[in-house]
């Protein structure tokens, strides 16, 4: 069965065989379904051009070649046209008389195709008609064996929408399950010393890693970090801290040889005076010397001063057996040394360095379980105070030695 259409002319004139052209193969352009994917050079069918198409989407794209800026120079003198070319003055008209074209006969835009002159195949023109192309529940192409262009069109379209197979083009974050990879490991495996080539998991190492650092720490002491450096237990530290300020009674009632100098004339009402030199509970210190300041010019005046160091507090139990200017009597309870030195005079007070009474340093430990110390001053010389309730504050000099 054949189609045919008239020309211009009223003739019938035969195009092609309906049934050539439904069978796979018959228009050769399109090609069959078996046609080999097309690798980039030579001729090649609809089909085939596809095939390479997906065969390239499904794998690397590489891009290669010499890229060249999108617009490129071009010089008009490069290019000579004829005189008067490209215009409308030299082109003949197809329907003029004479010329090198009066011979050809324009074709109408419009051509007449006669009902009764074409004949077409039953089942022409509807879905899965065409065999190369195929029909339009055709399985999508897999990458192998024949294919219509519908399928691998299909095929195509699942490619580009599916997703990244798993394997090494893997993209994003992978999650393991506790204990799913061998070399890693589970949580629960226990630490391993191992050194020669026993197989232990990831897991063990790094809990031996664990376990090494936190017992190196262990043995190296206690780290401390201050705001410049970081302390480590057995390295020395100097101190100087203040006691609480002594502020003596609202009198000037002098004082005799080796009167305590207190902030009330009431034994059992007497204040404690205490400093924090230790910054760790229990840790020795070596005490060097008190820096003694008075706003009292009367003691400043070249008296000299002994101060009591303790590390309990000294009024606890009754342990002041004297109040201010009396006879200095006191409990040995947490006693750990004396102090003395003599007052140096200036227009507002006065200042005293006291050392130890024997040795050049005392070493003790502050109060137990803390980091407290507690003084009591005597005077040794007599005085009478220059004013009501004068002050005394000592600033306790040293060093700490970690344990």
């Amino acid at each position: 069965m054949t189609l045919t259409v008239k020309d211009a002319s009223g003739a019938n004139q035969t195009v092609q065989t309906i049934d050539d052209l439904a069978a796979d193969g018959g228009q050769a352009t399109i090609g069959t379904t078996t046609d080999d994917a097309y690798a980039g050079s030579g001729g090649s069918t609809l089909v085939a051009a596809l095939k390479g198409i997906f065969s390239k989407l499904s794998g690397s794209l590489a891009v290669t070649g010499t890229f060249w800026q999108d617009t490129q120079p071009i010089s008009a003198s490069d290019l000579p046209l004829p005189a008067g070319a490209a215009t409308a003055a030299n082109q003949p008209a197809i329907n003029g008389d004479g010329g090198a074209l009066a011979h050809v006969t324009n074709l109408p835009a419009t051509q007449a195709v006669s009902a009764a002159a074409s004949s077409v195949a039953a089942g022409a023109a509807v879905d899965g008609w065409d065999l190369t192309q195929g029909a339009k529940a055709d399985s999508a192409y897999a990458g192998s064996g024949a294919a219509s262009v519908v399928a691998v069109l299909k095929g195509l379209y699942a490619a580009l929408v599916a997703p990244t197979p798993a394997g090494s083009n893997v993209i994003g974050g992978v999650t393991i399950a506790d204990g799913g990879h061998t070399t890693f490991g589970a949580k629960a495996d226990a630490k391993s010393t191992a050194t020669d080539t026993t197989a232990v998991s990831a897991i063990s190492i790094w809990k031996q890693i664990s376990a090494s650092v936190q017992a190196l720490v262990t043995n190296l002491g206690t780290l401390t970090f201050s705001a410049t450096r970081l302390l480590v237990r057995g390295e020395p530290r100097a101190f100087s801290v203040a006691f609480t300020t002594l502020t003596r009674p609202a009198n000037v009632t002098a004082y005799s040889a080796n009167d305590s100098i207190s902030d009330n004339a009431t034994a059992g009402s007497v204040s404690a005076l205490s400093a924090t030199p230790s910054d760790t509970n229990d840790d020795p210190l070596l005490i060097t010397s008190l820096i003694v300041d008075t706003t009292d010019t009367g003691l400043a005046a070249g008296v000299q001063i002994r101060a009591f160091l303790y590390n309990s507090d000294p009024t606890a139990n009754s342990g002041v057996g004297a109040g201010d200017n009396a006879a200095f009597s006191n409990k040995k309870a947490g006693f750990i040394g004396t102090m003395v030195g003599t007052f140096l005079p200036f227009s507002d007070g006065g200042k005293a360095r006291l050392v130890p009474s024997e040795g050049n340093f005392i070493i003790a430990k502050p109060s137990s379980g803390g980091a407290s110390l507690w003084v009591q001053y005597q005077t040794l010389g007599a005085f009478t105070p220059s004013a009501n309730s004068t002050t005394l504050i000592g600033t306790l000099n040293g060093e700490q030695r970690r344990v």
